[in-house]
């Protein structure tokens, strides 16, 4: 069973680095694997409960490690996160959003 991602948005901190090609194309790839059900470094109990929630309707929230990339400061931070929002009362999901784990 697939799900849909609704609006798809980032956070102000994500978005400064997506001008970098190689930032761009890892989020591009992530979001991809997630919409795959592909929930990346989570963990067992994650997976398992997205594995339920694409079923049941709940968040969804998938992890991926950010590579390497020449000319992006390793400081921003070691991974990022996309959340799915619930299937809300229109019996679809409204939204996902991708950010840094510190922006939550």
């Amino acid at each position: 069973m697939s799900f849909t991602l609704g609006q798809v948005v980032t956070t102000a901190g994500l978005s400064t680095y997506l001008s970098h090609s190689g930032f761009s194309g890892f989020i591009n790839q992530s979001l991809q694997r997630h919409r795959n059900k592909d929930w990346g470094d989570v963990s067992e109990e994650d997976r398992i409960s997205n594995d339920y929630a694409v079923h049941e309707g709940g968040r969804l929230i998938s992890t991926y490690k950010i590579p390497v990339l020449p000319g992006l400061s390793s400081s921003i931070s070691d991974h990022i996160w996309i959340i799915t929002e619930a299937v809300g009362e229109s019996g679809s999901r409204a939204s996902t959003c991708i950010l840094f784990p510190h922006e939550y």
